[in-house]
């Protein structure tokens, strides 16, 4: 019975998936994370792992767009774009964060 609990539970954990920071242009990345019903969300999973990679470079994260969605058996899934840059670029700003159908998107003013 425990063996059937611990591999029910390494199935479940195997399912909280991140995958690698895949460049997308010139300071630009991208990720997902997938999420299941015992991880922490796939949204701040992506924001949290994004972050990491970011300062693990010496630069600040800052997010471009977020697609969050949820597939047919409740796991969420969480793309993000961002851009790593120095605290002295011009496009290190403050972000305006709004809604769009599921969609958060980044405007700069």
């Amino acid at each position: 019975m425990i063996k059937l609990i611990l591999v029910t539970f390494a199935v479940l954990i195997a399912g909280c998936v991140t995958s690698p920071v895949v460049s997308v242009g010139p300071d630009s990345y991208s990720l997902t994370a997938r999420q299941c019903d015992i991880c922490s969300s796939a949204e701040g999973k992506s924001i949290t792992t994004a972050s990491q990679y970011c300062e693990g470079i010496g630069k600040h994260l800052v997010i471009r767009n977020q697609n969050n969605s949820s597939d047919w058996h409740g796991a969420t899934h969480s793309t993000i774009f961002f851009s790593c840059l120095n605290s002295n670029d011009p496009e290190y700003t403050r972000p305006n964060m709004r809604q769009d159908n599921g969609v958060t998107t980044v405007e700069n003013r």
